[in-house]
């Protein structure tokens, strides 16, 4: 009859805790369910437990059981809520896999979790503000928790130029002013080719205007090569960097017209027979019509073969029926061309 009774009582324990309030149970009949059930089925109990966030009833688990399996397991429970999370920092049951719940937090979003951990004490804080912590909370641009977690800015000279090129990279353009404001003399020559790469142009423009850009830098071949429009005219118009080929040769593999245009009417560097093969190549019917038109490098058999191998014979024909300057008599390998 007993033994009937703990089944009974385990299965609303953990299947149906509406239907009975766990803590309701006589205290010998629980000692008893846990005294005899199985490990896994403990870890079950365990689980719902934290599910459910009933701090009360988690304390009163067997030590061993609340112990091993919390540090075995919880960080990846799938279920486990903030407020629980929370709850079991409070009961100073967190204290193994620290960096791994911070990064877990800052995956989730757990602001309270994260600003719980920062003023728990040394060695909490320092794994809410690991550089890994730091990373995910860029990507999820959760500007918020950062500001919290680094009020007086960055004050390591690694973590400092880490976050300034991150915020470059991912468009912070107030965290990019707050840096440089609490360490003007502070040197981010670098940043720019990061911010054309991705088309920031308002932190483009502010590091021009900081004299924060490297004066040897490749800038406009990164912004044409990302097709920015607008970044490209303001980096020719600024005379910021240098550019080489690699501008136009870029613009017309990636299908850029509208830069492509551009360069071809305000820079001299012009380009080579790389772009109107990788134009062709890569389907850019517009781009070879206009390098044919109005350039001279010409092309190679490479663009006529290229564009018929990967599925666009209005090219080949318009090459060969159109074609002014093909160069040389490359061989054809079809594995080459093929995407």
């Amino acid at each position: 009859m007993k033994k009937i009774e703990n089944l009974i009582a385990f299965s609303r324990i953990v299947y149906v805790p509406t239907k009975m309030a766990i803590t309701d149970l006589p205290a010998h009949l629980f000692d008893h369910i846990f005294s005899n059930i199985e490990e896994t089925q403990t870890r079950e109990v365990t689980r719902w437990c934290l599910s459910v966030c009933n701090k009360e009833l988690y304390l009163t688990l067997p030590v061993a059981l609340n112990t091993s399996f919390l540090y075995a397991h919880q960080v990846q429970a799938a279920e486990l809520s903030q407020d629980c999370a929370c709850m079991l920092l409070g009961m100073n049951r967190i204290v193994t896999q620290i960096a791994a719940w911070s990064e877990k937090a800052a995956r989730h979003g757990w602001e309270g979790f994260l600003f719980a951990m920062y003023d728990k004490g040394d060695r909490y804080r320092s794994a809410s503000r690991s550089m890994f912590v730091l990373e995910i909370l860029m990507e999820k641009r959760r500007l918020d928790i950062i500001s919290v977690l680094f009020p007086s800015g960055f004050d390591d000279d690694l973590l400092r130029r880490d976050t300034f090129e991150k915020a470059v990279r991912y468009g912070f353009m107030d965290l990019v002013v707050s840096i440089h404001d609490v360490h003007p003399r502070e040197t981010f020559s670098w940043a720019i080719n990061i911010a054309v790469e991705f088309g920031h142009l308002d932190i483009v423009k502010y590091l021009y205007e900081n004299k924060l850009c490297e004066e040897k830098s490749w800038a406009l071949d990164f912004a044409a090569m990302n097709g920015h429009y607008d970044t490209v005219v303001y980096l020719h118009e600024n005379d910021i960097g240098y550019a080489t080929h690699q501008a136009m040769d870029t613009a017309a593999r990636f299908g850029h017209y509208k830069v492509l245009k551009y360069l071809h009417h305000h820079r001299k560097e012009g380009c080579t027979i790389e772009a109107m093969d990788q134009a062709a190549i890569c389907g850019h019917e517009g781009i070879v019509r206009f390098l044919n038109e109005n350039r001279t490098e010409g092309y190679t058999v490479t663009a006529l073969q290229g564009a018929e191998a990967n599925g666009y014979p209005a090219i080949a024909d318009y090459l060969r029926h159109h074609g002014k300057h093909c160069i040389g008599d490359d061989a054809y390998n079809e594995d080459t061309y093929a995407f």
